[in-house]
């Protein structure tokens, strides 16, 4: 126990020099920053501590507030959307990292460390504090990388274990096949990767109605392209969510309206005047935008593996 604190006190200007790393590169990223850098940072880490998000997020079935979420949110998305050989590999590496501990250099415990408090520290806070939490795995991405690094460990440790040629080759090629198929899945998804469920959970068709899937509207794009080129000038588009990207996107002939939509209660808003028909509306999953406007006509979808991911209605 001795050895193992004096050694932190002997490192602490290794770990102060990530701290700076970090704040550094965190201040070098954020132009919003460069006028007066450490009240900035001090701010933003006082905002990220108490954010609150007061929409609700698809969870399992379900529509829930995103501060109630429960502690089963993040470990679920890790477990649906990690590639499953990325899964296994990372448990058989923390396994064998537990076993071999002893027999790991000082610099290489220092690593496994520092690595494994990447993967576990953040998220752990986030469930013991019953943090504000949305959009999948979107806040907590940073631990992908250990993950796919532990999981680098265990197919290494696992190969040198294999006894004889002929086992090596055989592991080597269900590894293969394996990420062959993640390949596939993802040519499949394309230009939409962030939506890929792992195949043990079911894919993306089992995603549809139960977790978010496009939650960034980034089929948007697509799917104001494909209306560019069949509106008339004059014709108006009305849109909920993300009202940003299509005005991006839309052609300046073409009148653009955002959505009266409570996105708490993920109801229209009634008392606000009715939008004079007829007219488009483009609709993304999320908050239940799909239903609204469903007596109008389907005229143009954005999907992949059979799913939706953007719908463009005609309202006459």
């Amino acid at each position: 126990q001795k050895g193992f604190f004096q050694r932190i006190v002997q490192n602490i200007g290794f770990y102060g020099l990530i701290v700076v790393a970090w704040m550094a590169t965190t201040i070098a990223w954020h132009p919003a920053s460069w006028s007066n850098p450490a009240s900035w940072l001090i701010a933003a880490i006082q905002y990220l501590s108490r954010h609150a998000w007061f929409k609700n997020v698809l969870f399992n079935g379900d529509y829930i507030r995103a501060a109630d979420v429960p502690w089963t949110y993040l470990p679920v998305w890790f477990g649906i959307t990690t590639p499953l050989i990325f899964g296994l590999l990372f448990v058989a590496g923390l396994v064998l990292a537990a076993v071999r501990f002893r027999q790991l250099s000082t610099l290489q415990r220092a690593a496994l460390v520092l690595v494994l408090l990447q993967i576990f520290a953040l998220p752990l806070v986030a469930i013991l504090r019953n943090s504000t939490i949305y959009d999948g795995l979107r806040q907590f991405s940073f631990v992908l990388p250990g993950i796919a690094a532990i999981a680098t460990v265990g197919l290494v440790w696992l190969y040198q274990m294999l006894p004889k040629l002929p086992y090596k080759l055989a592991g080597a090629t269900f590894v293969a096949i394996a990420l062959g198929a993640i390949v596939v899945d993802m040519v499949h998804l394309y230009p939409y990767e962030y939506t890929y469920f792992n195949r043990a959970f079911g894919g993306l068709p089992a995603a549809h109605n139960r977790f978010e899937t496009d939650y960034w509207g980034l089929s948007v794009k697509e799917s104001v392209t494909w209306l560019n080129s069949h509106a008339k000038p004059g014709d108006t588009l009305v849109v909920g969510t993300p009202y940003q990207a299509t005005l991006i996107s839309l052609n300046s002939d073409i009148s653009l309206r955002e959505l009266e939509y409570d996105y708490k209660e993920m109801v229209v808003i009634q008392d606000r005047p009715a939008i004079p028909r007829p007219f488009y509306f483009l609709a993304i999953p999320k908050h239940r935008l799909f239903n609204v406007f469903n007596e109008c006509e389907l005229i143009h979808q954005v999907e992949r593996q059979t799913v939706p991911l953007s719908t463009i209605r005609y309202c006459q």
